[in-house]
């Protein structure tokens, strides 16, 4: 099983945020033993930029967090075809979420898994929350 992990899991996990560190804990660990864990290439600029200002880590932890990231999971191409789908995927008013969702469907993911699960309600691929994707994956065992 492929999932496309968005960056609000990834969030959860990094940085241990209290009522969601849980679920995001768990889809890792199934990230590390029978899930083909993806994100977005521009997840990686965007977590660091969150990491640094928004939670004041320091350079060499967020390097460190990020490069372990990318060790664990593979990183969507995001290229000029993938911008230029999202930026005309009409369907999407937020850039970031269109992008995630082209890296998707250019990537051939199974889920994506996320919390704001309204962000891609007119998507193709299926989108589900961290609860359900844990069960699923629990059930295909």
């Amino acid at each position: 099983m492929k999932a496309l992990i968005d960056t609000n899991i990834v969030l959860d996990f990094l940085c241990k945020r209290e009522e969601f560190y849980e679920d995001a804990n768990i889809i890792f660990q199934h990230c590390f033993s029978d899930v083909d864990g993806i994100i977005a290439g521009h997840t990686v600029s965007n977590l660091f930029y969150i990491l640094r200002c928004r939670y004041e880590f320091t350079l060499e932890e967020c390097r460190t967090k990020i490069r372990n990231l990318c060790t664990l999971l593979d990183v969507a191409d995001i290229n000029k075809d993938v911008i230029l789908s999202a930026l005309d995927n009409e369907s999407f008013s937020d850039l970031e979420d269109s992008l995630q969702n082209e890296c998707a469907k250019a990537t051939d993911i199974d889920y994506i898994v996320t919390r704001n699960l309204d962000d891609f309600k007119d998507t193709t691929i299926p989108v589900i929350g961290p609860k359900d994707f844990i069960e699923i994956v629990r059930k295909q065992k």
